[in-house]
């Protein structure tokens, strides 16, 4: 106030009508100041009073007696339309396409990542039971890589053949595979395992022999004649 006083006494000290518009135009500026700060005072009252409105109370009506009827009637409606969607909303089958049943021994088992992660095993057990055999390709075929084992198989030919299906339909396939594909899978691994493991049957009196692999087109070549003869 004592600023707003002395800007009109400045104000004054003019002469003739000067000193009315110095006032006038003083007491506009003012004027104009207090309704900004009139606004901006109503503004944040009404958006802290809306903030609290959203503060959750203490106190919920819960019987009929806590609210009147029309507002009761509409909490119990809007609840049992919530209860009804969430419900409605869940899944009733209990197993998902390519996973193990829920409550079983496959819970949590994924077919197509537990198919394609025995394939590591099987080489790394053929590599280590054969020096030299090399490491394999990725996206090769299983059955191309274990052709030099075929000896190994003699009795049981369609057994690496059968298990490099299930692994190319596990990798390439978009439908998921089945309890029953990973279940062949399960047993076919535990066959090729077996096998592969007992080579000192088949050949006590030597220690297995290195295998030296060339994949040219000449070496792939011989490989398939040596198969055929």
């Amino acid at each position: 106030m004592g600023a707003a006083s002395s800007l009109v006494f400045q104000a004054r000290l003019a002469q003739g009508n000067i000193a009315n518009w110095n006032v006038l135009i003083v007491v506009v500026c003012y004027l104009i100041l207090a309704l900004e700060a009139l606004v901006i005072w109503i503004s944040r009252r009404r958006t802290i009073q809306r903030r609290l409105q959203t503060i959750p109370k203490f106190w919920i009506p819960v019987k009929q007696g806590d609210v009147p009827k029309p507002v009761a009637d509409l909490i119990r409606d809007e609840y049992t339309r919530a209860c009804v969607t969430t419900h409605l909303s869940k899944s009733f089958e209990t197993s998902h396409p390519g996973w193990g049943t829920p409550g079983t021994q496959y819970e949590g088992v994924r077919f197509r990542t537990a198919i394609l992660d025995t394939l590591p095993r099987l080489d790394a057990l053929a590599r280590e039971t054969f020096p030299g055999f090399p490491p394999l390709m990725p996206n090769k075929a299983f059955h191309h890589h274990f052709r030099p084992l075929n000896f190994l198989f003699a009795e049981y030919p369609t057994l690496t053949r059968e298990y490099s299906d299930l692994i190319e339909q596990a990798r390439y396939e978009e439908d998921e595979p089945s309890l029953k594909a990973w279940l062949r899978c399960q047993e076919l691994v535990s066959m090729i395992s077996m096998i592969i493991g007992n080579y000192e049957r088949y050949e006590p009196a030597s220690t297995p022999p290195p295998v030296q692999m060339d994949w040219s087109a000449s070496q792939s070549r011989q490989t398939l004649d040596s198969d055929a003869s």
